[in-house]
């Protein structure tokens, strides 16, 4: 698999790398394009997707869904989405595009398992985990407390 990620927000987008929108969508363009005739699993990362300005995103995800992507991923980086916004918004790219979802959830504000959840509810079809903890800061979605609320949840 090869990841093609990149920072989406206009904080990242200015004091990570400098360059746009448009400028990350003709590089998109052009490694996928790429990487397309070699047969290979190509997912398409946004980080910090959450404080993104979604018409953005989905304009940009739909780009990258037309070239042929595999999957997309959506993160919250540094954990500030609740899961009413995180189901709205999975819920609104699951209707835009043909390929699968992955989440990435940091849990910064105590609402990693639950925006996992809801995310899923919406569509996802993967979600970043963690096993003992491990991540920067407060860590992202545990693997095992998702496992036990999607079991609690399950018919």
């Amino acid at each position: 698999m090869v990841n093609v990620a990149t920072s989406t927000s206009s904080q990242l987008m200015k004091h990570s790398h400098g360059k746009d929108l448009d400028f990350i969508a003709v590089k998109a363009r052009e490694v996928i394009e790429y990487v397309k005739p070699h047969n290979l699993e190509i997912r398409f990362s946004g980080e910090d997707s959450f404080r993104s300005d979604f018409r953005e995103i989905l304009k940009l995800n739909s780009t990258v869904d037309r070239l042929g992507v595999n999957r997309v991923g959506i993160a919250d980086t540094v954990g500030s989405a609740t899961p009413r916004e995180v189901f709205e918004k999975v819920s609104i790219l699951h209707q835009a595009v043909d390929y699968d979802i992955e989440t990435h959830f940091h849990n910064d504000t105590g609402c990693a398992i639950a925006n996992a959840q809801c995310a899923l509810e919406a569509g996802a079809t993967h979600v970043d985990t963690t096993v003992l903890g491990i991540g920067e800061r407060h860590g992202i979605t545990s693997l095992g407390d998702l496992v036990a609320c999607l079991l609690r949840s399950a018919p």
